[in-house]
């Protein structure tokens, strides 16, 4: 009976250790930071993301993260950013766009770099400050570019990937506290 409630307490710590670094990134936390705090939060994706391009005969791989596959024969560079639960391949932000499509409102878009190179980001894009960021294709879907070359991007299940970012917002509250005496009987 001992060791059913400690293995209960140990799982309510475990859950809330994970809950409590896995803060989904927000509209309302997103509105409250400035671009050079943005820069500061670790990004991680929602599930695994695999860009995957052919390799013409002779042709070594570009990233130094990739991996050389051979499918249906012909020979792979894979780049996989590992997501999900524990959020195992960190990001960081490079740049933000704005801008606007006619009929479809205001877009906001974070270039978040998972390799030492700048130039080697994925764009994700969220809609009139609703929603999660979700990937988004720099060409035409499921083409993308990545650094100067073009991958095709794949992802485990049918919900495209969104951004996750550890956040930890301090509130800074004025408080006017005026403490009182009492009064006593005459």
């Amino acid at each position: 009976m001992k060791n059913s409630y400690l293995f209960i307490l140990f799982l309510s710590f475990f859950s809330f250790g994970i809950i409590s670094c896995a803060s989904v990134f927000e509209p309302k936390t997103r509105a409250q930071l400035h671009e050079d705090q943005l820069k500061m939060v670790q990004y991680y994706v929602s599930t695994d993301i695999i860009l995957t391009r052919e390799l013409a005969t002779g042709e070594s791989p570009s990233v130094s993260s990739g991996r050389v596959a051979f499918v249906d024969g012909k020979r792979t560079e894979q780049i996989l950013i590992s997501g999900a639960f524990f959020m195992k391949t960190p990001g960081v932000l490079v740049g933000i766009s704005r801008g606007t499509l006619s009929g479809s409102g205001d877009w906001e878009y974070f270039d978040i770099s998972f390799e030492d190179d700048d130039k080697l980001f994925l764009r994700f894009v969220r809609r009139d400050d609703h929603g999660d960021f979700q990937l988004v294709a720099r060409g035409t879907w499921p083409e993308t570019r990545y650094g100067d070359l073009r991958y095709t991007i794949s992802y485990k299940g049918n919900k495209t990937p969104y951004l996750l970012g550890r956040v930890n917002v301090k509130y800074k509250e004025t408080k006017d506290i005026r403490r009182v005496k009492g009064r006593r009987i005459n």
